[in-house]
């Protein structure tokens, strides 16, 4: 997300925010990447197990193709670095496709939960969706504020968050309140909704993960407190609603 917005930012003309767009959030965007294919090699517990899936793959695997995904967009951002510190610009040849993967290496998890046949609540079509929002926009927000970016742009990464937030929790009671087909499914959405995962849901996500930022963001004061405390409480709230989506449809036996 903090990489695809940079892009789209940069395009949008804001250019006296190139410091924090064009190298900052790239920065940031592949240590956020390292972070997450280092737990992805170690969660296979044999670390060669990796190099085996991407040399032997099966190209049917959401795992390997996940894989392939988050190296080359690891290779994308190498090189939208190397042309930004030797010719201080990136090309749009390397600017769109990096925008691309980075959208496929937010929303690839959609597609590897999905080939988690025996976990019906997992088969969310929303899901893709709700992982490319939020994250984005409340990263570089928090990046802005530590180097500093023009008002125009601060003002819209505040109403790019209010709208990710309220799409979001749009995406998530829509798919724990429509009916699903499985029973599995609907037992692991009650589990949210009024079970024993629901006062964290309904504190955590709902009330100090979305309604508290987007209060916050409203609230006129010449300061970017609210911002920052906002932009901190949408990652914890978006960082909850994954674990407990996780742990509902895992809570549920299989038989």
């Amino acid at each position: 997300g903090v990489l695809l917005l940079s892009a789209l930012f940069l395009n949008m003309g804001f250019e006296q925010d190139a410091v924090v767009l064009s190298f900052v959030s790239p920065i940031v965007s592949l240590l956020f990447l390292a972070a997450t294919m280092c737990l992805l090699v170690v969660d296979l517990k044999k670390p060669g197990r990796f190099f085996f899936l991407i040399t032997k793959p099966n190209l049917n695997s959401w795992l390997v193709l996940g894989g392939y995904v988050l190296i080359l967009f690891g290779i994308l951002l190498a090189v939208w670095l190397i042309q930004i510190v030797i010719a201080g610009t990136t090309s749009p040849l390397i600017v769109w496709p990096a925008a691309l993967f980075a959208i496929a290496s937010a929303g690839y998890s959609a597609f590897l939960f999905a080939q988690a046949r025996g976990r019906d609540f997992w088969q969310s079509p929303l899901l893709f969706w709700h992982l490319l929002i939020v994250a984005g926009a409340a990263t570089i927000t928090l990046i802005g504020t530590i180097y500093g970016v023009t008002l125009p742009l601060f003002a819209w990464l505040g109403h790019l968050l209010v709208i990710s937030l309220l799409a979001s929790l749009a995406m998530i009671l829509g798919e724990l309140f429509m009916k699903h087909g499985a029973e599995e499914a609907i037992r692991s959405a009650e589990l949210l909704v009024t079970g024993a995962l629901s006062k964290s849901f309904w504190i955590f996500v709902v009330s100090l993960g979305t309604l508290a930022p987007v209060a916050l963001t409203f609230w006129q004061v010449s300061s970017v407190v609210p911002n920052i405390a906002a932009s901190l409480l949408a990652l914890f709230g978006l960082w909850m609603y994954e674990h407990l989506w996780i742990k509902a449809g895992q809570a549920v036996p299989l038989s």
